[in-house]
Order: structure tokens, then sequence, then C-alpha cells
């Protein structure tokens, strides 16, 4: 039972990262990417599903 409550547990909190101003701006730029290309994904897939579910439904109904 120990390990269950464990889990849920608060953790301590994560170190800060020490960055130079270069670092800051490479890791903040590649954020920026992963943000841009998981939104563009994820709209995308959903466009996409909404799409299909409304060519389907017409004979389901």
């Amino acid at each position: 039972m120990s390990r269950i409550t464990d889990f849920y547990r608060i953790s301590p909190p994560a170190p800060g990262r020490e960055m130079d101003d270069d670092a800051r701006s490479k890791y903040y730029r590649r954020l920026r990417l992963q943000a841009f290309v998981a939104a563009t994904l994820g709209y995308s897939l959903y466009y996409v599903c909404r799409t299909s579910l409304n060519v389907m439904k017409k004979p389901i109904l």
C-alpha cells in the first residue's frame, strides 16, 4: 500500500535550468518549432477525421 501512496505524493520541484543567452535562444527556438509542428499535425488529423466522418455519416443514417 505504501508504494501506491508514494506514487501520488507530491515530488520536490525540479531544479531550474542554468543557461546562457545563446543556449536559451536555441532551446526556445526548438520549443517553438515543436509546438508549431504539434499544432499543425493535430489540426490536420482532426480535419481528416472530421471530413471522413461526414462522408461516412450518410450511409449510416
